[in-house]
């Protein structure tokens, strides 16, 4: 056969949509093709593609970032009776950012009102300051 025959035949083969196709194949019986076209039919709904959860979101932290009058009072009432003093505990209880929990920090230890535990790179460690 020549060559030309094969290219007329392939490209009259693709050249259809290939649904056609299988409407005529004899092995395809009226149920399968009915289930091909419509996909939904014997499963109860399409189901829809698994979205990805964002994971657990926590909430932004709303820290004070300018000291205010009840503020100081409470921190020079409530600081020098923590038995551990850090910049990370009154960020957790008094609700100030960290560079207000540091001035803090200096300022009860000018006054004596805690003491040093451990001073080791940025990080500072106190406790109460007199022992009673």
């Amino acid at each position: 056969m020549p060559r030309s025959y094969f290219t007329l035949t392939w490209n009259k083969f693709f050249s259809q949509p290939f649904h056609f196709f299988h409407s005529e194949l004899p092995f395809f019986s009226d149920t399968v093709a009915a289930s091909a076209a419509n996909p939904s039919a014997g499963k109860g709904g399409a189901k829809s593609k698994k979205k990805w959860s964002k994971g657990k979101v926590k909430d932004k932290a709303q820290n004070a970032v300018v000291l205010d009058r009840p503020t100081y009072d409470r921190i020079l009432k409530e600081v020098p009776t923590f038995k551990m003093i850090s910049q990370s505990t009154l960020i957790d209880r008094m609700k100030i950012n960290g560079s207000l929990a540091r001035i803090a920090i200096r300022h009860l230890h000018r006054e004596g009102a805690i003491r040093q535990i451990v001073h080791h790179n940025g990080q500072y460690i106190y406790t109460r300051g007199s022992q009673n």
